[in-house]
């Protein structure tokens, strides 16, 4: 494509660098322990971690736990809206999956400026609105897989792999997922309605045509679908550089620092729903026994090899294959579990709410080694 460059890990076209979530390194502590973030129970049947992220969809290492939280949100406010509605006697139609693309040269013109991206999700929204979309939530993908990714996605699913395709791209190594993919931008669109028959919707909109994926959702396929949606949603900055655009043009107001575009956005319904967030905590459970998890203490990071044990301390990181566990001590001091605590209601109905509890601590289980020190 025309003014389509790749430089490492980013996308250049005309004013905008564009990425995927989850390339570009961490800070130093980003996946480390807390200090106070082991936990387990007396008879040691489950022990629990709490790691420090950024939560920041750039970083490959807390990537993960940015799409687990995003994920749970973005479900929680639809199924607020569709709760809410029926409180007031309006039935939004299920909440349905469509993949909507814009005409393809038209939009990657639009892709150059953050402003024509901004007029790009204005004018899908308009145009779903038009079609009977009642509302929603819009995830910007800024990529496709081209042929020969999926020629070798379809040997390895041939071989036994279960997984999706961009997850097996990512395994493949960077450099393999960024030259298997190409620019064709397009929207995951999780909404209420139903939408005109797709040739009307593409004649109408002058080009625009959607697939539907799956209708009514429910709960579970909603959040299986989102957390994929998310893994591979476009990061689209618009840096300025000595006061320039990449493009050489100067900004006609003063501009200081990059924009960020965002990556979802809501639209309709959603727009006329309010919330207020809160957090509270109590004292873990063991999952199994019921017994309170205390705060583990004088813990050391170890990682088995070849039968022996090698201390990793300075490094403090616990991967997902199991390899680290742990050696500690267990201390009087109750281990925290956190809840968010979310009141929504309707601006144009303040009486009618609904509240979400939910856990907000992303604690994953381990495996505990008993301390021979006693």
């Amino acid at each position: 494509m025309e003014g389509e460059k790749r430089t490492g890990l980013w996308w250049k076209k005309g004013r905008v660098v564009i990425t995927l979530v989850g390339l570009l390194s961490g800070g130093e502590t980003c996946g480390h322990v807390k200090r106070d973030g082991v936990g387990s129970c007396e008879r040691g049947c489950t022990t629990k971690v709490k790691h420090l992220w950024c939560y920041k969809s750039s970083c490959e290492v807390c990537y993960g736990a940015e799409i687990k939280r995003t994920c749970q949100r973005i479900v929680e406010k639809l199924l607020a809206t569709e709760q809410l509605y029926e409180k007031i006697g309006e039935d939004l139609g299920g909440i349905n999956s469509w993949i909507v693309s814009p005409p393809q040269e038209w939009a990657k013109k639009r892709m150059e400026t953050a402003g024509g991206i901004r007029y790009m999700r204005q004018t899908l929204f308009a145009h779903l609105a038009d079609a009977g979309c009642r509302g929603g939530k819009a995830v910007f993908h800024p990529y496709r897989v081209k042929d020969s990714g999926k020629d070798d996605f379809a040997v390895a699913k041939g071989n036994g792999y279960e997984g999706g395709i961009w997850p097996w791209l990512r395994d493949q190594g960077v450099d393999y997922l960024l030259s298997h993919i190409y620019i064709s931008p397009h929207f995951h669109v999780f909404g209420f309605g139903y939408l005109k028959n797709s040739t009307v919707f593409s004649k109408i909109t002058g080009g625009w045509f959607y697939k539907k994926t799956v209708g009514n959702l429910g709960r579970e396929d909603l959040e299986r679908m989102i957390n994929y949606v998310l893994t591979h949603r476009g990061i689209i900055n618009e840096p300025v550089i000595d006061g320039k655009y990449f493009d050489g043009t100067i900004p006609k107001k003063k501009v200081k620092k990059t924009t960020s575009l965002q990556q979802i956005s809501e639209f309709g319904v959603l727009k006329n729903v309010s919330k207020l967030e809160t957090h509270e905590s109590e004292t873990d459970l063991c999952e199994d026994c019921r017994g309170e998890l205390k705060v583990m203490v004088d813990w050391i990071e170890k990682k088995r090899e070849n039968e022996e044990i090698y201390d990793v301390y300075s490094e403090r990181r616990f991967n997902d294959d199991g390899s680290f566990e742990f050696i500690a001590h267990l201390s009087d001091e109750p281990y925290i579990r956190w809840f968010r605590s979310v009141r929504y209601w309707l601006r144009s109905h303040p009486d009618i709410e609904v509240v979400f509890r939910c856990n907000d601590t992303a604690d994953r289980r381990i495996e505990i080694i008993p301390n021979s020190d006693g």
